[in-house]
């Protein structure tokens, strides 16, 4: 790479340019460990035209920066997780939101990866597997079947959850139907239809947030994707709506490639 501005470099004959951050050792973990710096495609090779795109990428980074620093703190939560014994139901509800919103990025992000002939078919084993076993103890009301996967859940999420037989089985049969609902939205991508993550669950907050807004160490206001895609936006006036609309979808993905450890920690849950 040839260095052509702050952050941001030339390489190739058609010298296409591209932005390139060294990830800060704060957030490091939370990256790939052979990882040591974020590139990121400006799409031209124009210098031009490149300097409105690294300020934006730029933008982009530094928030991505932040929630992987959010995401980390989180995750440490569970190392000395707030002991609970009830859950109201908004706060039900809540972590549901989350876990499916949690589940299909990841699915999303596994998908879009690829999957090859074998793959593919142990997946819709897999998920069917999982959909009759749960369905059946849905239906015969087996709830508290499911309640070690939701404790280990809510651990992760910086929550111990202890509650009473009843307040455990509805905790429970609220989370089974939870997941039986996210079953189903997978294996409707399986068959080949079209499930938007944005749609089912638009937004989704952490359960700490909700359940113990005190543990949580940073700013939960943080900007999302939403927000810096309204940014750029509306930095040029008068963008055109094709531009504008070609874009979104595209920048949307961006919320949803995001999982890094959280999403993994969560899919391990549901194998």
């Amino acid at each position: 790479m040839r260095v052509v501005s702050e952050n941001v470099y030339a390489r190739g004959k058609h010298g296409n340019l591209y932005v390139r951050r060294r990830i800060p050792a704060a957030v490091r973990a939370a990256y790939p460990s052979h990882q040591e710096h974020v590139v990121r495609s400006l799409g031209t090779s124009d210098r031009g035209a490149a300097k409105e795109l690294a300020r934006t990428e730029n933008t982009r980074i530094d928030i991505e920066f932040r929630q992987k620093r959010q995401e980390l703190e989180l995750s440490r939560a569970s190392f000395a997780a707030k002991r609970i014994s009830k859950l109201e139901d908004e706060q039900l509800q809540s972590v549901a939101k989350f876990w499916v919103r949690q589940v299909l990025q990841n699915d999303d992000s596994r998908r879009q990866a690829g999957l090859d002939d074998a793959e593919f078919d142990e997946l819709v084993e897999q998920l069917a597997t999982q959909r009759a076993e749960l369905g059946r103890m849905l239906a015969q009301g087996e709830s508290l079947s499911i309640f070690p996967a939701l404790h280990g859940f809510l651990f992760l999420c910086g929550l111990d959850f202890n509650p009473d037989e009843n307040e455990g089985k509805r905790a429970s049969y609220a989370f089974l139907r939870t997941v039986v609902e996210t079953l189903d939205h997978q294996l409707a991508r399986q068959r080949g239809d079209i499930v938007d993550t944005d749609k089912v669950v638009p937004t989704a907050v952490h359960p700490l947030h909700v359940v113990a807004p005190e543990r949580v160490a940073v700013d939960p206001d943080l900007p999302t994707w939403e927000k810096v895609f309204a940014t750029w936006r509306d930095y040029v006036d008068n963008r055109p709506t094709p531009t504008t609309l070609a874009s979104q979808t595209a920048w949307r993905d961006l919320g949803g490639a995001d999982a890094g450890l959280r999403d993994a920690r969560v899919d391990d849950l549901v194998r």
